[in-house]
């Protein structure tokens, strides 16, 4: 048996008893467009830890086949999820002599340093957005004065906001996966966890736009195709992407508009457990840890605000 066959029983199994269509579809494209091709093929009993420990490292280095760049840590840590069930359900379900999950090799990943815009970029993003007039753009803006993730804005529909209330409710993400039939679609599920499913208080700028093209819009969904159509995560990343490019701002993946709302919300003094739960965060650790950097920055400014008031430069100043 072969690894590509190990999986595809595997994959069938988890279909029919636990994993949820939305992370099924993953996987079955991390396995057709990541594993197969490069050791789909190779004999269970051939299947080596250290050859496992190159296949990832590969992956780090020039994983992504368009770009030829690395994949993203997440992804590759998904991989090696994979594999590791896999030979799990192998050795306990089907009784092979495969290897033990516990020699698949899990590199010890460095957490990347968030990044943001600068204030002065957003400014610019966010006029250029004005500039164009198109309603489909203005989820750019959202994103940066709500924190929503890509998926979650491009499953937003009207009924998801409450005009009255200022608020707006994320209990749906979309994404656009590579079907068992061979077709590309686009897939709307709940959110992989509870503590994202939650409701958040819109700006009253922010919500006044969303008014206006709310009046204009003939589909049941924030953000549309030209035709009132549904748009996929790759298309409006593409949109995204020529906005920086008209605005003048350096290219950042679209997930930096989630962290610039985060760290703009620090600057301005929000506490971190109402930050945590407009994130969506489990809890106000995996908030305080991700953006320890943003939160030490408002410190120092408090701190500097702390002696001030209590006039301790002034009560040197005449001392001397």
């Amino acid at each position: 048996m072969t690894v590509n066959e190990l999986l595809d029983i595997w994959m069938r199994e988890k279909q029919v008893y636990s994993l949820k269509q939305r992370t099924f579809m993953r996987y079955a494209d991390l396995i057709r467009t990541q594993i197969v091709p490069a050791i789909g093929n190779v004999p269970l009993e051939q299947l080596t830890s250290s050859a496992l420990q190159s296949f990832q490292r590969q992956k780090l280095t020039d994983g992504n086949s368009i770009t030829g760049r690395p994949l993203a840590n997440n992804t590759v840590k998904n991989i090696m999820s994979i594999l590791r069930g896999a030979l799990l359900y192998g050795r306990e379900e089907k009784q092979l002599d495969v290897l033990s999950p516990e020699s698949v090799p899990l590199l010890r990943f460095n957490e990347k340093p968030v990044e943001a815009f600068r204030k002065d970029e957003q400014r610019k993003i966010e006029q250029t957005v004005a500039k164009d007039g198109k309603a489909n753009h203005f989820g750019i803006v959202l994103c940066l004065y709500t924190g929503l993730r890509l998926g979650e804005l491009l499953a937003l529909t009207w009924k998801d906001i409450d005009f009255t209330a200022s608020t707006l409710t994320v209990d749906k993400t979309s994404a656009f996966y590579k079907g068992t039939d061979g077709k590309y679609t686009i897939h709307i599920s709940r959110p992989k966890t509870e503590s994202s499913v939650r409701v958040i208080p819109v700006p009253k700028p922010v919500m006044q736009e969303l008014k206006r093209i709310y009046r204009k819009s003939k589909s049941e969904y924030v953000i549309t195709t030209n035709k009132g159509g549904r748009v996929t995560n790759r298309s409006y990343q593409t949109t995204y992407a020529k906005v920086l490019k008209r605005a003048g701002v350096k290219y950042r993946n679209f997930h930096v508009l989630r962290h610039t709302f985060a760290t703009r919300a620090l600057e301005c003094g929000m506490d971190i457990k109402t930050l945590s739960e407009i994130m969506g965060h489990k809890s106000p650790a995996v908030t305080l840890n991700r953006y320890a950097h943003s939160l030490m920055e408002t410190k120092r400014k408090m701190m500097d605000h702390l002696a001030k008031s209590l006039g301790f430069g002034a009560q040197k100043k005449s001392a001397v």
